[in-house]
């Protein structure tokens, strides 16, 4: 599946959820910046958003990286969401 931006979650704490970071990527693999914070509880399927935008979070999963295992890697992959409704209602 494609998607629009990517987050990658990494910790280099000590125990505390301090130590959490949240860098926020492209497609392409350029680093846009750095998150405040990324809600516990967010998770596939949840919309969030970011800069007055809508994104759905599409995929997470664990780096396959071995050289990222110690700083425990987890991506998101966000996709743009725009709202469908199931079913057009007209007036008679």
């Amino acid at each position: 599946m494609l998607y629009d931006l990517k987050i990658r979650q990494s910790y280099h704490g000590n125990g505390g959820r301090e130590g959490y970071k949240f860098k926020l990527y492209n497609t392409k693999g350029k680093k846009l910046g750095e998150l405040k914070d990324l809600p516990v509880k967010c998770n596939r399927g949840d919309v969030v958003e970011l800069n007055g935008s809508y994104y759905m979070i599409s995929r997470v999963y664990n780096s396959i990286n071995p050289r990222e295992e110690k700083s425990e890697v987890i991506y998101y992959e966000l996709t743009k969401y725009q709202f469908k409704p199931k079913f057009t209602l007209e007036m008679i």
